[in-house]
């Protein structure tokens, strides 16, 4: 088949890969525009422009699609039998969809219909989901509402990011994408979503990454594993953002933990340990605003805490051993 390509992330390049090296047609790859990126905030090529020009693929990056007609007639000169899309950072209006002539397949990064829009991995990780996986699925106007091909299911390491997740998802993506394009070149219709089990995943904003101490310790790990890395968990330090990665997992307790108010540090030798709405929980890595990550322990002994210090709080005064 005459396939078109769209994607941006590094999570769509393995989709990308394996299109090139198949017996399929690759005609052209769609990915957004360059984007300012780093400090320096100079334009930058999203990986999949950038495998794309090293691998001497037909490249296009349009500005919109939306009411685009020279992006319709440069699709439709192309010709082609199928699109397919991983992660491209637009909708695709009516006039794009309609021009291939088995339409377009989305590679989505959850179990449709759970899961649905911009934040699907994140999302599952947020709410503790245990499994999730990839869906291959025909694209509609309508949010990620489409027949189904064919599922990949993952189970989702305990201690796992999101970043992480998403990665090993992408990887994953192959397999079911081969199954799709087999049905699809064997006139096999997709099967429709189920009506139960509906959920959405909106994208997420820095403001949602605030971390509520309040809540049990469980809720809290979770929150950190889906905004981990972007935009990343935080808590408030001195007037100032601190973000934190992912907790620890059953760490070595050197000597009793008090018991602690929700947000209230407490350290050992080499634990943070912070009070949560129920057990208290023990730091990974935190990087206080301005420095990089750094380890809660090496933090700590530099932060010179003091009896009763608190996340959320001004003070600097906390409490250790």
């Amino acid at each position: 088949m005459r396939i078109v390509f769209a994607g941006s992330p590094q999570a769509a390049l393995p989709v990308l890969t394996y299109l090139e090296q198949s017996a399929h047609d690759l005609v052209a790859v769609l990915s957004r525009p360059d984007a300012p990126s780093g400090r320096g905030r100079k334009l930058a090529p999203s990986p999949v422009s950038t495998y794309a020009s090293q691998h001497d693929l037909m490249l296009y990056q349009p500005k919109t699609l939306k009411n685009n007609a020279e992006a319709a007639a440069f699709l439709r000169d192309l010709q082609p039998d199928l699109g397919v899309i991983v992660a491209y950072g637009a909708i695709l209006p009516a006039d794009i969809l309609e021009i291939p002539r088995f339409g377009w397949i989305n590679i989505h990064f959850s179990l449709l219909p759970r899961w649905r829009g911009a934040a699907p991995v994140q999302r599952a990780l947020q709410a503790g989901d245990a499994q999730t996986g990839v869906t291959v699925f025909q694209l509609e106007l309508a949010l990620d509402t489409g027949p189904i091909y064919a599922t990949c299911s993952y189970t989702v390491p305990e201690q796992a990011a999101a970043g992480d997740v998403l990665l090993e998802l992408a990887e994953l993506s192959v397999k079911p994408l081969e199954q799709a394009l087999s049905l699809i070149e064997r006139g096999v219709a997709p099967e429709p979503q189920a009506e139960a089990g509906v959920t959405y995943a909106p994208p997420l904003h820095p403001a949602e990454g605030e971390i509520d101490w309040s809540v049990p310790g469980d809720t809290i790990a979770n929150h950190i594993r889906g905004f981990t890395p972007s935009p990343g968990a935080w808590t408030m330090w001195q007037d100032s953002r601190m973000k934190l990665g992912v907790l620890e997992t059953n760490p070595p307790v050197t000597m009793p933990i008090p018991p602690l108010e929700p947000g209230q540090i407490f350290t050992t030798r080499h634990e943070v340990w912070v009070g949560t709405g129920s057990a208290p929980v023990c730091l990974g890595t935190v990087a206080p605003a301005g420095k990089k990550p750094m380890p809660a322990e090496a933090w700590a002994r530099g932060a010179h805490l003091e009896s009763g210090a608190k996340f959320g709080s001004s003070s600097p005064m906390g409490g250790q051993e």
